[in-house]
């Protein structure tokens, strides 16, 4: 079986939408169209996953899922639904409900914008005030990633927000980023960039299964143990709500995953886990972090 993991879908409205760098999670709505076409009918209806594992391991099916709760989900719902097909989207519920944006999102309108250099200073000089020696400074320049086309710039800032900064740091940071460089109204944007509660339930009355994507969606393999207690308890607490949910399941935001996250969020109550391996599932995969190939590598969505 394969389960794919898909993000922005839809093509954006420059009028509504800052410009984001460079997505390799983008896929236009004309490539989805004709990717769902060429696998019509392999695509697993997610209700059943849970029940079936052990017999799907050799199968020729295919699920789609859909982490981020973004607005062009909503479409995608419906385009689905009128051809019977189904997908568990994973929803960051504290980004819909408080109106926050999912870190990585910031970090991407940042290093879109034209401010870059000062961005990049401003880091810079944080860095050295704190005492990280230029070899530590110089590390956060080259990615982790294997083929990242990113200029070294964009690495940097990428990492360094990322890395350096924990949960309620990096907050303050981006608080204090946007408000410097990002022009744009930042509630207005909301509205027309994620999902809404009254979207979840429509997707839900669609016949699609929702999942959790966080609580605040940041990657938990770098926090305290009280975050990450928190971000599992609440979003699953989320779930909760939605009787009708045949399982209880998590896509973890960055692939932050660990073994003892997902022994944490077992006893909490999620039964199954999806991370961002780009693999094949398995007999050997992890129940609590299946494996998931990312839709924009693969030909049927070119």
């Amino acid at each position: 079986m394969k389960i794919f993991m898909l993000h922005d879908v839809r093509g954006f409205d420059q009028n509504f939408f800052p410009e984001r760098y460079k997505l390799a999670s983008f896929i236009t709505d004309l490539k989805f169209i004709r990717g769902i076409n060429k696998i019509l009918n392999k695509i697993l209806d997610p209700h059943t996953i849970f029940s079936q594992l052990n017999s799907l391991v050799s199968s020729d099916k295919i699920m789609l899922t859909f982490d981020d709760g973004l607005k062009d989900h909503l479409w995608v719902a419906e385009y689905l639904a009128q051809k019977r097909l189904y997908a568990i989207f994973f929803i960051p519920f504290g980004i819909v409900l408080e109106k926050k944006f999912v870190d990585s999102h910031l970090i991407q309108f940042l290093i879109a914008s034209k401010f870059k250099d000062d961005i990049k200073q401003d880091l810079y000089t944080h860095l050295v005030k704190n005492n990280f020696s230029e070899k530590m400074i110089n590390s956060f320049r080259v990615s982790k990633w294997k083929n990242n086309v990113w200029s070294e710039q964009d690495i940097f800032i990428t990492r360094v927000i990322r890395e350096v900064f924990d949960y309620s740091s990096r907050k303050v940071l981006l608080e204090h980023l946007i408000n410097k460089y990002f022009a744009q109204n930042l509630e207005n944007l909301h509205k027309s960039f994620y999902l809404d509660y009254y979207d979840i339930k429509k997707i839900l009355s669609l016949g699609h299964v929702i999942g959790s994507h966080g609580y605040y969606s940041y990657n938990l393999q770098n926090e305290p143990e009280i975050s990450i207690n928190s971000e599992l308890t609440k979003s699953y607490d989320q779930l909760c709500k939605y009787s009708s949910l045949p399982y209880k399941s998590i896509s973890w935001p960055n692939g932050g995953f660990r073994d003892y996250i997902g022994s944490r969020a077992t006893n909490i109550g999620f039964e199954l886990g999806f991370g961002t391996e780009h693999l094949d599932f398995c007999a050997n995969s992890n129940r609590h972090n299946l494996p998931r190939l990312d839709a924009t590598k693969l030909g049927i969505f070119e």
